[in-house]
């Protein structure tokens, strides 16, 4: 057993915190843990529940339909599939887009939208890959809401995947 002294107070090492708590060094008693930190919510996870047909060079919302976990109800999944966090604060977004189109020469992108307009936007211009992801850490208001566009330019429509591994949107709070 070691006795360590912080602000002039005795403190048993023997005394332990649970995961996410912080020692404050009033006296050397138990009770002095307490929360730190906070919790990083709310929080979502969505995919798709089947394949979508984008039209070639318009920007289209993509159709993440299927929520994987929504504890606190922030994602609406049957109506307009976008994430209104519902908590003003610092919050990370991010989402990964697969086509279903091989390789070749044009433009995919996928873009998250806050309040109907773009604000990050991740760019292949040659096909070089099949799969995009962007993410962000973002400053929201309890009503602002998020959802996720891809364009390209192919020439015709084109299948983006169903697979439910390929095709995420999320997002978290911060803690800060």
């Amino acid at each position: 057993m070691a006795i360590i002294t912080l602000n002039n107070r005795a403190t048993n090492r023997s005394d332990t915190a649970s995961a996410g708590q912080v020692f404050t060094a009033t006296s050397a008693t138990a009770a002095d843990f307490q929360a730190g930190g906070g919790a990083n919510t709310p929080l979502f996870r969505a995919t798709v529940s089947g394949t979508q047909t984008i039209p070639n060079a318009t920007n289209t919302k993509i159709d993440f339909d299927t929520e994987v976990f929504d504890p606190q109800g922030t994602y609406d999944h049957s109506t307009n599939q976008r994430w209104t966090p519902a908590v003003a604060g610092y919050y990370f977004i991010g989402a990964k887009i697969r086509s279903a189109i091989n390789n070749d020469f044009g433009y995919f992108s996928v873009k998250i939208y806050k309040n109907g307009s773009s604000i990050s936007v991740v760019n292949n211009s040659h096909w070089d890959t099949e799969s995009v992801e962007v993410s962000l850490i973002d400053l929201a208001d309890a009503n602002d809401y998020y959802e996720i566009f891809s364009y390209h330019n192919k020439g015709g429509a084109e299948n983006y995947s169903s697979d439910t591994n390929e095709m995420q949107f999320f997002g978290n709070k911060l803690i800060t």
